[in-house]
């Protein structure tokens, strides 16, 4: 299964929920990648491949089965996208 993570700021230090996450979600076999709206502030070297640009050129790129978006304020500001 193909799930592209729609993140603020992904690769952020401060979020390690989200590492955890993709890191499960690779050992259950599934191919991660991830879009990220903004640079983080405190970046680390990114688990997998990481987006940038419009979130459509994202999922033409990449075809994810599944796309999980993180917050529903982020999902309604992407919804028209």
């Amino acid at each position: 299964m193909r799930v592209l993570l729609v993140y603020y700021n992904y690769p952020q230090l401060s979020a390690t929920y989200i590492e955890a996450e993709i890191r499960y979600l690779i050992r259950k076999g599934c191919v991660v990648e991830v879009w990220s709206e903004t640079d983080p502030g405190a970046p680390y070297s990114a688990t997998c491949r990481v987006h940038r640009g419009r979130l459509n050129d994202a999922v033409r790129s990449f075809r994810p089965d599944v796309v999980h978006i993180y917050w529903l304020k982020m999902a309604e500001k992407l919804v028209d996208q």
